[in-house]
């Protein structure tokens, strides 16, 4: 794909907590040399992600759209994760990030990491359910296969108890 522009994900560390999103069609650098140089600005901002893309400026809409629960009204920054952000310009702006930080790349590891142990434990919390059922279900079947043999056994006796009554009396005759 032959991009005609970027979108970009900055974090600034003097704005913990925020994420600037972002589009340029000029290099990604110079347009974060451009925002950091404001004297506003109390820090660099860091690239985080990029994505080459050949419709920034839609791209960049529909993933301002997608985060407007977290958006700061009027501007460009969202009080959202890192990784979350990832994940919504990644969906967006399909394929992978054409540049990612290290330290998003090893957060994003790690969030998927922590999504698959807790896809691993419902599994695991799903079998031992299916296995307690099964475990119930077989004692079950035990008590009743059980009350059936003891309602046989009774069955028997009260039959013999009966022929020795019979007999008994037959006898007293």
């Amino acid at each position: 794909m032959e991009s005609t522009g970027f979108v970009y994900l900055l974090s600034n560390p003097a704005m913990p907590g925020m994420v600037k999103i972002g589009q340029t069609t000029r290099a990604v650098e110079a347009r974060v040399a451009e925002l950091s140089a404001h004297t506003g600005v109390p820090a660099p901002f860091v690239i985080e992600a990029t994505f080459a893309s050949q419709n920034p400026v839609a791209d960049e809409a529909r993933v301002h759209a997608r985060l407007a629960h977290c958006r700061i009204p009027h501007r460009e920054f969202f009080l959202v994760e890192l990784v979350q952000a990832l994940e919504v310009v990644t969906e967006i702006c399909g394929g992978l990030p054409h540049y990612c930080s290290l330290a998003l790349y090893a957060q994003t590891q790690a969030a998927q990491a922590a999504q698959q142990a807790q896809v691993a434990e419902r599994q695991r919390i799903q079998e031992a359910q299916a296995a307690e059922q099964q475990h119930v279900e077989q004692q079950r079947a035990e008590v009743a296969r059980a009350r059936e043999e003891l309602l046989r056994s009774m069955q028997a006796l009260e039959w013999l108890m009966r022929c020795y009554a019979a007999q008994a009396a037959h006898r007293g005759h």
